[in-house]
């Protein structure tokens, strides 16, 4: 970068890498030197948004995401990386049309899975399901599209049709982590002593072998959490933001177990840590 002052290539790729590592401040200055240096690079300008979201700047992200709505991608990758930016500011139905684009005009079944999951984490059960089905028509065997499909099908609480999945997948992959993960949270939503038990021994039997895996953490913690053990509830939750402090659902967990414990000033600092961080999105305000 310091050697190439004018390539904006290699000033987007550096500001990539260091918003890579979390290091969105000390990425904001080389995104902007890449715009400046190509204005209409899609991925400079949706980086732009990311790290303006990332800093705490809603309102500035929120400005340079209207940009971003009329850009015309070049490629898939541009086009995943428009929408990844849109939904940083909650602008899900731009986002979801930006990567139905991409999926149009991929063949690759990761861009299709990808599409999936966005389409599943805003709520749209049935569309999302209907495109896991069509990767896995044509490819029975792809565990990632499986596992989307399961997590699916417990946040639509068809826990019958999720339980036959997550059997498939274990048959196809008897040691998939991600498996055994949505297995847990299976077992959590059926939400019974005895289930939230099998969830706890799940994600124990994963941090013999990953003790920083966050997702674990978060089960065993939710498990405490709902024994009223929110002592260590709040210490499997605080390992969890430690290992991956852009989790939201750790960094959630952990507001809400703070507040059931009474420790309202410590809830409140992790609410605004996730305000920060998702300034877009209502629920946590």
């Amino acid at each position: 970068s310091a050697l190439a002052p004018r390539d904006a290539k290699i000033q987007l790729a550096y500001a990539q890498l260091l918003a890579y590592n979390n290091q969105w401040s000390q990425a904001a200055p080389i995104v902007e030197r890449a715009v400046a240096l190509a204005p209409n690079n899609p991925r400079a300008l949706a980086l732009q948004v990311q790290i303006a979201s990332q800093t705490g700047d809603a309102a500035r992200a929120e400005l340079l995401a209207q940009r971003l709505e009329n850009v015309a991608p070049a490629s898939v990758e541009e086009s995943l990386q428009i929408a990844d930016a849109l939904r940083e500011v909650g602008n899900t139905s731009a986002a979801n049309r930006f990567l139905s684009d991409a999926a149009r005009k991929s063949a690759s079944p990761d861009t299709s899975i990808r599409l999936a999951n966005a389409l599943r984490d805003s709520g749209e059960y049935d569309a999302a399901i209907t495109i896991y089905n069509r990767v896995l028509l044509a490819s029975p065997d792809d565990v990632e599209a499986r596992i989307g499909l399961a997590q699916t099908q417990i946040y639509a609480r068809d826990l019958n049709a999720a339980r036959a999945e997550i059997e498939r997948i274990l048959t196809i992959a008897p040691n998939n982590q991600a498996a055994k993960l949505v297995q847990a949270n299976l077992n959590l939503a059926q939400d019974t002593a005895a289930s939230r038990d099998e969830a706890g021994r799940i994600a124990a039997q994963i941090l013999q072998t990953d003790p920083n895996n966050a997702e674990a953490r978060v089960t065993i913690g939710q498990v405490f959490s709902a024994r009223a053990r929110f002592a260590e509830a709040v210490e499997q939750f605080r390992i969890a933001v430690a290992a991956q402090p852009n989790n939201a659902e750790a960094r959630l967990a952990l507001a809400r177990t703070l507040y059931y414990a009474r420790d309202f000033d410590g809830a409140v600092a992790q609410y605004r840590q996730i305000i920060r961080r998702a300034p877009a999105d209502p629920f946590p305000r």
